[in-house]
C-alpha cells in the first residue's frame, strides 16, 4: 500500500479548493492507494465541505479536534506502521504543482515508488543548493530518467549550502525512514513551526540522505498566512488555472 497525508488548519478552504483544482497533482495523488486529509482544528466550513467533496481520490478524513500537532503525527505513524505501507508521501496544504508536467510524471511515479529509495525530496532541486554561492559540490546521478537525473545529496549538503537541513518541503519515503524523521521528541511539539525546526536542528547534526533531483515538482506557495507575499499568488497561478470563485476566495 502506498498513502500520502497532508494536514490543514483553522479556516484555509481557499487551499482546499485549489487542491481540487491542481489537475496534474491530482493526476499523480490518484497513484496512491489511500490518500489522508488531515483536518486539526479547523473550522466548520472546513468539515462540511470536505464531507460532502472530494478533494483527492482514495480519500480519507481524520478530525483532530482538540489535539496537539505531535499527537497528530503520533498517531499518523502508528497508523502507517500498523499498515503494510511501502511509499508514503507527506506534503503540505499549500503544496501545488510547479514543474511538474505530462513529459515527466511518468518518471517521476516510477522514480517514487522505487523501491532502493527509502527517500526521496521532490521538492527541491539542485540549482537551489548553489542559490546562495555557499555550496557548489559535485554530486553523483544514482538515478537517470529521459527527464531529469536524481542526485546523491544529504542533509549536510543542504546545510552547507544555507538552506535548511530538514523542512517540511514535500517528500516520498519508506516506513522506515518516516520513524527515522517522526521520533518521540518530535512527538511532543504542540504547532508544526516548532517541530520544524526540531528537524532542522536534528538534521543538522545528523547527516542522512537527502536525494533531489533538477526538477522542482512541487512546492509549497504560502499563499495564506502572516509571512505570504502577494508575488506568490501570481507565482501559483502561472502554474494552476483557478477558477474564478477560488480566485475571489484569496
Amino acid at each position: 500500500m502506498n498513502i500520502s497525508f497532508f494536514q490543514t488548519y483553522g479556516n484555509r478552504l481557499p487551499l482546499i479548493k485549489i487542491r481540487e483544482e491542481d489537475l496534474i497533482f491530482q493526476k499523480f495523488i490518484q497513484h496512491f492507494d489511500m490518500n489522508i486529509l488531515s483536518l486539526h482544528n479547523v473550522t466548520t466550513d472546513i468539515i462540511e465541505y470536505v464531507s460532502k467533496n472530494k478533494i483527492v481520490p482514495n480519500q480519507l478524513i481524520w478530525d483532530f479536534s482538540g489535539k496537539s500537532y505531535g499527537q497528530c503525527v503520533k498517531f499518523l505513524l502508528n497508523f502507517i506502521l500498523s499498515q503494510k505501507v511501502e511509499k508514503f508521501f507527506f506534503y503540505q496544504d499549500d503544496t501545488f504543482s510547479y514543474e511538474i508536467n505530462e513529459t515527466n510524471i511518468n518518471d517521476l511515479l516510477t522514480l517514487v515508488f522505487n523501491p532502493i529509495f527509502d527517500l526521496v525530496n521532490i521538492s527541491y532541486k539542485l540549482d537551489y543548493l548553489k542559490e546562495h554561492k555557499k555550496w557548489n559540490d559535485v554530486k553523483n546521478i544514482i538515478y537517470k530518467t529521459p527527464s531529469f537525473n536524481l542526485y546523491d545529496t544529504n542533509t549536510f549538503d543542504f546545510k552547507k549550502s544555507g538552506l535548511w537541513a530538514f523542512d517540511d518541503s514535500c517528500f516520498v519515503c519508506s516506513p522506515q525512514k518516516i520513524s527515522e524523521i517522526y521520533d518521540e521528541s518530535y512527538w511532543n511539539f504542540s504547532n508544526v513551526w516548532d517541530a520544524e525546526h526540531y528537524l532542522n536542528s536534528k538534521f543538522s547534526r545528523i547527516n542522512i540522505p537527502r536525494p533531489i533531483t533538477d526538477t522542482s515538482f512541487f512546492i509549497n506557495y504560502n499563499i495564506m498566512g502572516k509571512n505570504t507575499d502577494p508575488q506568490n499568488l501570481t507565482n501559483l497561478q502561472k502554474h494552476i488555472q483557478l477558477s474564478e470563485k477560488t480566485r475571489g476566495l484569496l
